[in-house]
């Protein structure tokens, strides 16, 4: 029966976003009709929320498919089930028809229902059950946060705090008043909202969630973490990645993962918000389309269990099974939600960056220890200075975050530091193409249909 009410609210909920498409005079025919079938209650905005269907899978793809670490086949390039939207992102190109993009329909779908569940319970009258009404509305302002978020990373300039007042950002929609137009905020505009959203969900969300796909105190600290450190706000990075772990830090024994595991499993030990990434986008996690950089590969020790655990050899390509998902056949696609082992990296990273090697190293063990075999002593990790213990803390970051939507937001910010910038190649289809630190192409173009539809939106510049 619950399933059943979380479809039927959907349905209606898609209705009512495709009313919105409509002209303008047929939406004020329909409003009277539509007014006596959309949810009302908290339990009914609880239901939308809950459908994890929609809210959590089908999140963006299109940052792992331009990041290093992994190939596509030629075989895969010159078949004709690769969509142009996913041979662009590839290539960091727009040779071709960037229209109907899943990352940010899908996204703003999900955005929508936010917004109709915060505009809902502003006209609930609560008289019981404070509570339920407190997490229902924590969990909207939680995910919300997270799509804008992950759009940031695809759709935003990456942030500089010289020129966020000023660099374009991405739509950003707080109400349901389909006659608004749609434009860009900056990128100062937009990560404030990102943080507003997530500071407001805290004093409103439990501790943990109820549900591995529901947004709680420690998913929310575990974003602020992940926001401020795309800010370079190592501080309160830091800060937030730690009240984060001081909620919930388990971490998974690799030894009581067996070598032939397809996956590490969904809603594992580790997992502190469960979100999917887009099946979209076959290179990123197909069997048959995609091969591991055999040079990453080569970084993992002999006694790390990684090697065994993250992948797999088939038909002379290194294959990625480590995700925290579950996996049949490389059908399944990868993890974008919020772990533990992330979080241990950002404190560790952190720590790094604000003088304390010690404590980077001591986190960045307690993360690696977990990781090597128990046949072997596992070797202390220690750095002679700072700027060692960051090295290797971005190091274990590139080994251990893999297939998460994570690189490519490293690669960003990265690159603004001249230590650790790089410029990526890659040759498909007889072409080489090349990614030079700080192009425009770090930003993917706003899909074109979005421009045709809302002509004051405003193209990134390069595109």
């Amino acid at each position: 029966m619950k399933n059943y009410k979380i479809n039927y609210f959907v349905y209606l909920l898609l209705s009512f976003i495709a009313l919105t498409i409509s002209c303008k005079k047929d939406w004020f025919d329909a409003k009277s009709d539509i007014n006596k079938a959309v949810p009302v209650t908290v339990q009914d905005f609880e239901y939308l929320l809950d459908d994890w269907v929609t809210m959590n899978q089908l999140t963006p793809g299109l940052a792992e498919l331009g990041s290093d670490g992994h190939f596509m086949l030629e075989s895969a390039w010159s078949g004709s089930i690769i969509s142009s939207v996913e041979r662009n992102g590839y290539t960091w190109t727009k040779s071709l028809a960037t229209t109907n993009v899943g990352d940010w329909n899908e996204s703003y779908k999900k955005i929508s229902i936010c917004n109709l569940v915060l505009d809902g319970l502003k006209k609930i009258k609560v008289s019981q059950d404070q509570d339920k009404y407190n997490r229902v509305k924590g969990n909207a302002l939680f995910h919300r946060a997270k799509n804008y978020y992950d759009l940031a990373q695809i759709y935003a300039q990456p942030y500089q705090s010289e020129t966020a007042a000023t660099d374009m950002g991405i739509p950003l929609k707080e109400g349901i008043d389909i006659t608004e137009p749609a434009k860009r905020s900056s990128v100062k505009v937009t990560y404030e909202q990102i943080l507003s959203d997530l500071h407001s969900s805290i004093n409103l969300l439990p501790l943990l969630p109820e549900l591995p796909t529901r947004g709680s105190k420690c998913a929310a600290f575990a974003m602020l973490a992940k926001t401020y450190l795309a800010l370079g706000d190592f501080a309160n990075a830091g800060l937030y990645a730690d009240m984060s772990l001081s909620l919930y830090n388990k971490l998974i024994d690799f030894n009581t993962v067996l070598p032939t595991a397809t996956s590490l499993g969904r809603f594992n030990l580790e997992t502190i918000f469960y979100a999917q990434r887009s099946t979209s986008y076959f290179s990123t996690y197909r069997t048959g389309y995609y091969t591991v950089d055999p040079e990453l590969y080569a970084l993992y020790d002999a006694n790390d269990l990684r090697k065994s655990r993250f992948f797999t050899l088939s038909a002379g390509n290194i294959l990625f099974k480590g995700s925290y998902n579950n996996s049949a056949g490389g059908i399944t696609a990868g993890f974008n939600g919020l772990a533990v082992d992330e979080q241990y990296l950002i404190r560790a990273e952190c720590f790094a960056r604000v003088g304390n090697p010690s404590a980077a190293m001591n986190d960045l063990n307690n993360l690696l220890k977990t990781r090597w075999s128990n046949q072997v002593v596992y070797p202390i990790r220690t750095a002679t200075n700072t700027e060692d213990a960051l090295r290797q803390v971005l190091l274990e970051r590139k080994k251990e975050l893999l297939f998460r939507n994570i690189r490519w937001s490293d690669l960003r910010r990265l690159n603004f530091d001249s230590r650790f910038k790089v410029t990526l190649t890659r040759t498909i289809g007889g072409k080489t193409y090349t990614l030079e630190p700080g192009s425009y192409r770090y930003t993917l173009p706003i899909p074109q249909d979005v421009i045709n539809l809302a002509p004051q939106m405003k193209q990134t510049p390069g595109w």
